[in-house]
């Protein structure tokens, strides 16, 4: 009965749209709070897919679950990992015993920041390649009209992903 309502019902495009809508909302307001809401919607997403045998919608929906997973912690402690030079085997350097003019103090959250070319470059190649990958799939095991544009358009959502859960700017450009 859930299934069939999601899928069957009207309104259902309008609700995820208005998920995207808050998670984009979320995202530019850096409210972590978009994480265990799209932890919640993708696990959910895994079980209706799987519910009505849509299993590439299911798949995508579970890497979305993992990575959601990862962007959470990143976002939450991804400081220290942004700013490793700010740490000494593992321990943040205490900022007392340096002068603080030179030294910022590590945040605990992860803050947006920008990739250099070459790996805004590295990333759209992967894309591509793996958009390649799926695409030759789709056009060999399945009876897709539009196998490349499907891989590709895919694959720029899965490295979307992984810049927005890293919390750099450029999952704007691939999302």
């Amino acid at each position: 009965m859930f299934t069939r309502f999601l899928f069957i019902d009207d309104n259902s495009g309008n609700y995820c749209g208005y998920y995207w809508y808050f998670e984009r909302l979320g995202i530019k307001k850096e409210s972590i709070l978009v994480y265990p809401i799209g932890i919640i919607s993708h696990f959910l997403y895994v079980y209706i897919c799987l519910e009505v045998k849509l299993y590439a919608d299911a798949g995508i929906n579970f890497y979305y679950f993992v990575v959601s997973l990862y962007g959470w912690y990143y976002w939450k402690h991804g400081g220290k990992l942004q700013h490793p030079e700010l740490s000494v085997g593992g321990k943040e350097i205490d900022s007392g015993l340096l002068n603080s003019a030179e030294t910022p103090a590590v945040k605990e959250e992860a803050e947006i920041v920008y990739n250099k070319l070459s790996v805004n470059l590295l990333y759209l190649f992967a894309a591509f390649l793996l958009g390649g990958i799926i695409g030759f799939l789709l056009d060999s095991y399945t009876d897709s009209v539009v196998p490349y544009w499907d891989g590709i358009t895919t694959a720029l959502f899965f490295v979307a992903m992984v810049l927005m859960a890293q919390k750099k700017i450029e999952n704007w450009i691939f999302g």
